[in-house]
């Protein structure tokens, strides 16, 4: 069985198309599906398998090839090729964040935490909502309870691929001045643009990592008391660490999953990145152990780690039923 990832990522279109399309990726593989990937954009070597992936405009082809499985991850995509990846696929998924079109799709995928409470249109789609489907890195593996510390120690600075609004420095200084008693760890991104910057501010409690892989980054959450991010992706794996986390959004399309966050008690607001609120919302949970206890459960009840697994078995059961 032959799959196909159409996607965006690297430059301006970050990496979360990527990250997410890797994981289900991964899922599909463990069960003896070959797995292609047509990416419109650069920068992404290194987060793919090699060989794996090939750089092309594949929103301009007249002609796709067949697959049985065809997984469009895009913001950019019109209907028209939607339906002509369709007639030429076995089954195909449309991942959706925001009821961007009416897919032409056998399956639309939305792990927004709530889209199962969204409006979408009732016209014989499979439709496959909310965290209970997140497309968690397979190379987390198991995820363990947390163990909630008596005193918050470490935090983790986890702003995704890029920087979007260029606050990583702002931020790591704040953090510096604000918790010199505690170690931070950021993450840094292929995106950045200040990565000399961020690097020259390390000291014994300020640690700077550069593009870390799944298993580094799983050390870091599991060792971290509490993370800053700025939604997406990252909140997600966050809270499946149960790491009690202060979120705010830099893009638009980062807001559902900052209100999903905040409707079952995650997070304490829903709003654009303030550097004042973001250290005193911090200062609070750092001195609160019973707010972090209950943070870290709600966070780690929430998301399913296994999400890419529940995706595919839908998706098998869609091609047994078209034969």
């Amino acid at each position: 069985m032959r799959a196909v990832f159409y996607t965006e990522g690297g430059g301006k279109y970050g990496l979360g198309h990527i990250v997410r399309c890797s994981s289900f990726a991964s899922a599909m593989t463990e069960l003896g599906i070959h797995v292609d990937f047509v990416v419109n954009g650069s920068g992404i070597d290194g987060f793919l398998p090699p060989n794996s992936y090939r750089y092309d405009d594949w929103k301009a082809f007249c002609v796709f090839g067949h697959y049985d499985i065809a997984v469009i991850d895009s913001y950019e995509a019109d209907l028209d090729t939607y339906l002509k990846i369709k007639n030429s696929s076995g089954v195909v998924v449309a991942i959706d964040d925001e009821i961007r079109l009416e897919y032409s799709a056998d399956i639309v995928l939305n792990s927004t935490i709530g889209a199962e409470k969204w409006d979408y249109p009732q016209n014989g789609t499979i439709y496959l909502l909310g965290s209970e489907y997140f497309l968690m890195r397979r190379d987390f593996g198991v995820i363990k309870p947390k163990k909630i510390q008596k005193q918050a120690k470490k935090i983790v600075i986890a702003l995704g691929g890029s920087d979007a609004l260029g606050i990583a420095v702002e931020i790591s200084r704040a953090l510096i001045d604000s918790f010199s008693n505690m170690h931070k760890t950021i993450i840094v991104g292929p995106g950045f643009k200040d990565k000399d910057s961020l690097l020259g501010l390390q000291n014994d409690s300020f640690e700077c990592i550069v593009s870390a892989g799944a298993l580094r980054l799983k050390e870091i959450f599991e060792d971290s008391d509490l993370a800053i991010c700025a939604g997406g992706q990252t909140l997600y794996e966050l809270a499946a660490f149960g790491i009690p986390t202060v979120a705010f959004w830099v893009v638009k399309n980062q807001i559902p999953d900052i209100d999903g966050f905040c409707d079952i008690g995650f997070l304490d607001g829903s709003y654009f990145y303030d550097k004042r609120r973001v250290i005193e919302s911090l200062k609070g949970l750092a001195d609160d152990e019973f707010k972090r206890e209950k943070l870290s459960k709600i966070g780690q009840n929430t998301v399913n780690a296994d999400g890419a697994a529940a995706v595919c078995k839908h998706i098998l059961k869609t091609i047994e039923g078209k034969k």
